[in-house]
């Protein structure tokens, strides 16, 4: 399944065509049936429809295949509650013109304790700054009553690793968000949140028709003691890295230490494990199945409504327990595990990380600190770090890497990635912090390189992941099947060393032996560490490399005809060349006068017949039909010096115009300034006969509004193109890609083109 594929899905459900957006999911789903993304739109789908069965049905499947599914578990939760309770408090209307904090992830990004911690931060925020809190439709209105006023306008996203929303919370910055969308799990320190306890504390009683049964349960539970012991044992979505699970001895210790001092004590376990229990059955526990309540699609809820009334409590390293914790205001005890000690430690839910991945008894949460770093990762940092760049730090480790980087580079923007996290792989935890392209990826302890290409398939699938340093101090060993994978994604290997104070590369052969560090640098920037001169794609020896024999070209944006040579050394015996610039066409025409087989066209091509505004730039193959944007930043020698109409065509319109048969063209060359997508979409019926499609690719928006490599890879995969090349020599932000016709059973071994000895030299 492609990420274009599930966009068009997306696109046919906003359009309201539910008959055909199922249908395209139908294909996905055979082809990837435990598709987190396409089963949600698919139980989507079935709502909208009002089939609750059927959506209840995609929900459970999606849970199953992947049990930390935020998305399916609110739904599904969702669905049964209003199936036994009926529909939930009406959301209020939303007030005009006030100002705006919303959360359109709540309910999809994280599980129940999570939406607590993300619906509470959001009424903090609105309490203290005077906001208006538009919240999405999520369980919270189901089980507290609560009736805030749904989204009605998309606003700025706002993500909580990248600003400082706390300190804003707490006015230690003059800045105040505004009218913005909020992202973020907000398990960070709750000493940050402690000023508003009284009213998170409120914003969580239950509402009108759980309340019953939680007070049954409750009066079930104090009529067995009178000290209510509970405990929490979260296993069955746990795996790994954060999510780790402490060992049952080391609550049974503690509740061995606490239990003869206490007045008849009752012990209460709350599991997602139906045999946890058992493995107390000296303390003859509770448990909300032996109590015999249950709250229809939130079957947890009698556990967190116990863990929030309980007298002694202990939690398990879980987001539920923890909220359930800060809720508490009777307990008298509360102990937790961390990652290796021995002992349950103490802790203030109001003043402690909600979540522990290292660490000793009132450590931090985010790892023990990692060894020195060495010289050649801080050089690394030195050479791909710059004051915008984005990096990633995978794994539960790399603090000491962080800090240093903070001395080299300190405006970086950092997000710490865990894999294995239910729910939030590195491609998802991107997009939710505004991140599309990273620049350096560190994989620290705690994670390797599987874990970031399973993490990471749209980001590596589109060349959004400069470089990765793996290995060394800090992190796990590199091994060459590590190697393997990066270069099985287009990266090249190298083993950094630092030579008079200078970063230096040499390559990693296949299969030699990896001791320290290594560095994987994507193919398309390698160029940029190589002297000599820069060049585009080897048109002349990638093309037979992959089965194509030139016929035709079409080139779009033929300039002054400066790829005629290429042509001609490529054998191909007619081309096309189109040249919107009036002036640079002038220039071209003379040099396809007497070639056999040429034909020069002044037009824009785009994806309409009419006529169009070609802005012109002072270096002329800058001129676009599009405006301007980074690049100006880029090359701001480079400016927009005037304008000009010029006729304007699609392609395939072009074709049928000069009597050209698109049998003819096998080729297609696009350098047109931002407008590739455009002129693409105006030649379907030329594309069918298009063996291979060699266009200019963003990494950036250097023309506002142009298509990025995403959009370009998406929309020719989906007429069956794959990209077999990539390179940009003379930026990263923009380079040149090659598209070749997926094809079936084996190929030939083309045959050498033959060179037109009159294309040579351009006809002069």
């Amino acid at each position: 399944m492609s990420q274009a594929q599930l966009q068009d899905a997306y696109r046919l459900f906003a359009e309201g065509r539910l008959d055909e957006a199922a249908a395209a999911l139908g294909a996905m789903l055979r082809a990837s049936p435990t598709s987190v993304h396409a089963l949600a739109l698919l139980g989507a789908i079935h709502e909208r429809r009002g089939e609750w069965d059927r959506a209840l049905a995609v929900y459970e499947a999606s849970i199953r295949a992947t049990p930390g599914n935020a998305a399916a578990f609110t739904r599904r939760a969702v669905i049964l509650m209003r199936r036994a309770w009926g529909p939930p408090t009406p959301p209020r209307p939303p007030t005009p013109g006030a100002a705006v904090i919303t959360m359109t992830d709540l309910g999809a990004n994280g599980r129940f304790g999570n939406q607590l911690l993300q619906y509470g931060f959001l009424r903090m925020y609105a309490a203290e700054h005077g906001l208006e809190v538009h919240a999405p439709d999520w369980m919270g209105r189901d089980l507290y009553d609560l009736d805030d006023p749904f989204p009605v306008a998309r606003l700025a996203r706002v993500n909580e690793s990248e600003t400082l929303l706390i300190d804003s919370l707490n006015r230690r910055t003059p800045r105040v968000f505004l009218n913005v969308d909020v992202t973020g799990y907000f398990c960070g320190d709750t000493s940050g949140l402690a000023r508003h306890r009284d009213l998170f504390r409120g914003l969580f009683q239950p509402g009108r028709r759980a309340r019953p049964l939680l007070d049954d349960a409750m009066g079930r539970v104090r009529a067995a003691g009178s000290a209510l012991v509970a405990v929490h044992l979260r296993r069955g979505d746990f795996v790994g890295s954060t999510f780790w699970i402490a060992p049952a001895e080391r609550y049974r210790r503690w509740l061995s230490e606490i239990w003869p001092g206490l007045d008849r004590p009752v012990l209460y376990i709350a599991s997602d494990d139906p045999g946890a229990a058992t493995e107390f059955a000296e303390f003859r526990p509770l448990t909300a199945a032996s109590l015999g309540i249950d709250v229809p699609g939130a079957e947890f809820f009698v556990d967190f409504h116990v863990l929030s009334r309980a007298d002694c409590l202990a939690v398990s390293n879980s987001s539920f327990s923890f909220v359930a914790a800060m809720l508490n205001t009777t307990a008298r005890d509360f102990v937790r595990p961390t990652r290796s000690g021995p002992a349950l430690i103490r802790f203030d839910p109001w003043n402690a990380p909600v979540l522990l991945e290292k660490g000793d008894a009132g450590a931090p949460a985010h790892g023990a600190p990692s060894p020195a770093e060495s010289p050649e990762s801080l050089a690394v940092a030195r050479a791909f770090v710059g004051p915008t760049a984005r990096v990633v730090v995978a794994g539960s480790g790399g603090e000491s890497w962080v800090r240093a980087l903070g001395g080299v580079q300190p405006s970086a923007r950092v997000l710490r990635w865990t894999p294995h996290t239910p729910g939030a792989s590195l491609d998802d935890s991107c997009t939710s912090a505004g991140i599309r392209h990273i620049q350096l990826l560190r994989i620290a302890s705690g994670a390797r390189v599987p874990d970031v290409a399973a993490g990471a398939p749209r980001l590596l699938g589109h060349a959004r992941i400069d470089a990765v340093l793996f290995g060394g101090p800090g992190a796990a060993a590199a091994t060459p099947a590590d190697a393997d994978l990066l270069r099985a994604h287009g990266y090249e290997v190298l083993v950094p060393r630092v030579e008079s104070g200078q970063l230096a590369l040499s390559a990693l052969p296949p299969g030699a032996a990896v001791a320290g560090e290594l560095l994987a640098i994507h193919e398309r920037l390698i160029p940029h560490l190589r002297p000599g001169p820069k060049a585009m794609l080897d048109l002349v020896s990638l093309l037979p490399l992959h089965g194509v024999t030139p016929r035709g070209v079409i080139q779009l944006g033929a300039h002054e005809g400066e790829e005629l040579e290429t042509w001609g050394r490529l054998g191909v015996q007619r081309a096309l060349l189109v040249e919107a610039n009036p002036a640079v066409y002038q220039r071209l025409l003379p040099r396809t006068l007497g070639l056999p087989g040429v034909r020069a066209v002044n037009c824009a091509v785009s994806d309409h017949v009419g006529r169009i505004t070609l802005r012109l730039a002072s270096g002329d193959q800058s001129s676009s039909i599009l405006p301007m944007a980074r690049h100006l930043d880029i090359y701001p020698g480079i400016t927009e010096v005037g304008t000009v109409e010029v006729p304007c065509t699609t392609l395939d319109q072009l074709l049928a115009d000069l009597g050209l048969p698109a049998e003819g063209f096998n080729i297609l060359s696009l350098d047109i300034q931002g407008a590739e997508l455009l002129a693409l979409r105006g030649a379907e019926a030329a594309l069918r006969s298009i063996e291979a499609i060699n266009v200019e690719v963003n990494f950036d928006e250097l023309y506002r509004g142009a298509p990025q490599i995403e959009d370009i890879d998406g929309f020719l995969a989906a007429r069956g193109f794959a990209r077999v090349a990539l390179t940009c020599p003379f930026h990263p932000t923009w380079g040149d890609a090659l598209y070749t016709r997926a094809r079936s059973g084996t190929t030939a071994a083309p045959t050498p083109p033959s060179i037109h000895p009159d294309w040579l030299s351009g006809g002069r």
